[in-house]
């Protein structure tokens, strides 16, 4: 699936080169991490202690960082791909991040 990704949005930087755009916008998608900002807001919202929250919150970050460390080094692994290739063509990259992720 990345492979293709990659072979699409090469394609996309080859059309914006011809067209002189000034850059294509790259949307990375997202992890599939549950959301559990609800969770915590009901934990705060009833009471619990200061550091009850916060060890929470705490353990939710550890969950997400654990996750998402693949999604990540194989998104930075794309964007390295995709700079020096745009780089080439003299197209700007943007990305931007989805809703959620």
């Amino acid at each position: 699936e990345r492979e293709l990704a990659i072979k699409f949005t090469k394609r996309s930087i080859d059309t914006a080169k011809r067209l002189k755009a000034g850059a294509v916008v790259l949307h990375l998608g997202r992890s599939e991490i549950q959301d559990k900002t609800a969770v915590l807001m009901r934990f705060f919202n009833n009471g619990k202690s200061p550091k009850e929250f916060a060890a929470l919150k705490d353990l939710m970050k550890k969950e997400r960082e654990e996750v998402i460390q693949p999604y990540f080094a194989s998104a930075q692994e794309s964007l390295e791909e995709l700079a020096s290739y745009a780089g080439n063509a003299g197209v700007n990259l943007g990305i931007e991040k989805e809703k959620g992720s």
